[in-house]
């Protein structure tokens, strides 16, 4: 404004009033640029001011004015400005990536940054441009090997799930293995070390008592050391072997209960195993003796079918007998009364015959009867054998019977016996 009322008071040119306009925006867009660091602005700002008073004075006087350096001043300050507003806008937008980006390691990306932001803040603009394009360019190799790394990953973990999938039972098998061979020699291996450690600490102290035996040497026959050296190794080498002889002692000590414990672990394994044998021998046993007990169990009830079977056939032979006896019997009481049904048809016939000749048959019956009566006779007697057959039947029948019940009692004590 101060520019401005000088250059009206003044008769000057439009090409100073034109520059007066131009510094005096300048004055404005450095009041706008007080949030932020503005002392190269400033700076130039003043340097060219001075520069439009110190021309404009020129003018007056001769009336001749070079404006051209401060035109350059006034498209510097324009390019200042233009930076620090595109620099302050690049910074946040950067800064909001920054934020937006996961899974890559910040700290080198937080390191441009800071520097960028030192940049901007000294106002050398062009190296915070730069390094805002670093940052960026950090962020996407971090990117980029953060994929790499994931897809590496990815097929390796497939690689290998897939590898366990079809041989985890191998490995399962190989680490079952492993743990039965340490768990049987883990207290092998212990006792090996042990007995390794007590011959090294042996030789060691051999060894011990060799040098001393050389010094004593060395001292007493040669003289080639005196007598302080002399006590200083022989104290040395007797502290070594004091040493030695308290390890040894107590590395037997461990060697023994080592032994001791796997003594009585043999043992008892072969304890049990005594006792698994005695129990498989008495399973065994008692096995067999179930075995033969059924196998007499079935040789008798074998014996009681065939005993059975035998009744049974014998059963039915005499009901097969008694049957065929009855069918006879009753077969013969069918003829005996068909018989007697014809013989009624032909005493019917006969009295119609006798009524004719009744005088003649008189004479007949008469005749008839004596031989019935002689005939009656004889049947009686007949009569009388038939019965005193039937008893003697019936009698041999009751002594098969007899005979038949003591067979059976003698075969019931057989089978007792």
């Amino acid at each position: 404004m101060a520019l401005l009322l000088m250059s009206s008071a003044l008769a000057v040119s439009d090409q100073a009033l034109e520059i007066a306009n131009s510094l005096e925006l300048a004055q404005q867009d450095l009041d706008e640029m007080q949030n932020m660091s503005n002392s190269r602005y400033s700076d130039t700002l003043f340097s060219a001011n001075q520069l439009y008073a110190a021309q404009l004075a020129l003018e007056n006087t001769t009336g001749v004015a070079d404006y051209s350096s401060l035109k350059i001043k006034i498209s510097e300050l324009k390019q200042l400005k233009d930076d620090a507003l595109l620099n302050s806008d690049e910074l946040k937008a950067l800064w909001v990536t920054i934020e937006q980006t996961e899974g890559i390691d910040p700290a080198p990306v937080m390191k441009l940054y800071f520097q960028a932001e030192e940049e901007f803040e000294a106002e050398r603009y062009e190296n915070s441009f730069v390094s805002i394009e670093e940052t960026y360019e950090k962020i996407s190799e971090l990117q980029a090997v953060e994929t790499k790394i994931k897809a590496l990953y990815d097929a390796t973990s497939s690689g290998i799930i897939n590898f366990l999938k079809k041989t985890w039972k191998y490995i399962a098998g190989i680490l079952a293995a492993i743990f039965l061979l340490v768990f049987i020699f883990h207290n092998t291996w212990i006792r090996y070390r042990i007995r390794a450690k007590i011959v090294s600490l042996s030789q060691r102290k051999i060894s011990i008592q060799a040098l001393i035996s050389q010094t004593q040497k060395t001292y007493f026959e040669k003289g080639e050391i005196d007598e302080g050296t002399y006590h200083i190794r022989v104290k040395k080498y007797g502290e070594m072997i004091r040493d030695l002889s308290r390890q040894i002692p107590l590395l037997r000590e461990q060697l023994a209960m080592k032994q001791k414990k796997y003594n009585e672990k043999t043992k008892k394994g072969v304890d049990n195993e005594t006792k698994q044998k005695g129990k498989i021998k008495k399973e065994k046993s008692t096995v067999e003796e179930s075995s033969e007990k059924e196998k007499s169990s079935k040789s008798r009830e074998k014996v009681k079918s065939r005993k059975k079977a035998v009744v049974k056939g014998a059963k039915i032979k005499t009901k097969t007998v008694v049957k065929s006896a009855k069918a006879k019997s009753s077969k013969s009481v069918k003829s005996n009364k068909v018989e007697r049904s014809k013989g009624g048809k032909s005493s019917k016939g006969k009295k119609s015959e006798r009524s004719k000749t009744v005088k003649s048959k008189k004479s007949e019956r008469s005749k008839s009867s004596k031989s019935a009566k002689g005939k009656k006779s004889e049947g009686s007697k007949t009569v009388k054998s038939k019965k005193a057959e039937r008893s003697k039947g019936s009698k041999s029948a009751k002594n098969k019977k007899t005979k038949r019940s003591k067979g059976r009692k003698s075969a019931k004590s057989k089978k007792a016996k």
